[in-house]
């Protein structure tokens, strides 16, 4: 796997360099911060976070975490989100656990789990926090 800097405004990809990763079943990478985080899950083995460095996309292991989608960084910690299978919605997602993860200390805490009829929380999950995401 290679890390990529997008143009926003043409869309134009440039390669950065190989982060040295495989490519995983399941992957979050994150947003509002300086520090690129990346976590990658194989089959249903733990989640593991790695910072990538923007000049050489070289990525770094740091701890292994509970959540693995729409990580967001906010006030210093990286908020991801874990989801369960089902049936009956349309989406095939019935709920979603988040999670708080500490870089600083690699310690992940339980924050809420979140169920909706028609589940709709995506990668945007720092509107749900409890401090609505805003610093």
């Amino acid at each position: 796997m290679a890390l990529y800097s997008i143009n926003p405004a043409t869309g134009a990809a440039t390669p950065i360099g190989p982060t040295g990763l495989a490519a995983p079943d399941h992957n979050g990478l994150s947003s509002g911060s300086s520090t690129l985080y990346t976590i990658q899950q194989f089959g249903t083995s733990r989640p593991v976070v790695y910072t990538l460095d923007t000049s050489t996309g070289a990525a770094t292991r740091i701890a292994t975490t509970s959540g693995v989608f729409g990580p967001v960084v906010v006030k210093g910690k990286l908020y991801n989100e874990s989801w369960t299978r089902c049936t009956i919605n349309p989406s095939g997602i019935c709920a979603h656990s988040m999670y708080s993860f500490n870089p600083a200390t690699g310690k992940t805490v339980f924050v809420s789990n979140v169920r909706t009829p028609l589940q709709v929380i995506s990668d945007g999950l720092a509107l749900f926090l409890p401090d609505g995401g805003l610093g």
